[in-house]
């Protein structure tokens, strides 16, 4: 094996290296903002209940 053919074969391994830590970054963040869009989408839902039960409120004057 050439000296070059061994150097190439280093950066190939160090690229692929970095390209799995980098694909393990992205689906850990990718994981995080699920959970956080999850808890965001349940707190709109609670908002809107609120205001519709505020609005139906005001709507028969039972506040």
């Amino acid at each position: 094996m050439s000296a070059m053919h061994a150097g190439v074969l280093r950066e190939h391994a160090a690229l692929t290296r970095h390209l799995g830590t980098l694909q393990d970054r992205i689906s850990r963040l990718l994981r995080e903002k699920e959970t956080e869009v999850q808890a965001l989408s349940g707190e709109i839902v609670r908002l809107r209940a609120q205001l519709l039960l505020s609005r139906t409120s005001k709507l028969w004057r039972m506040n």
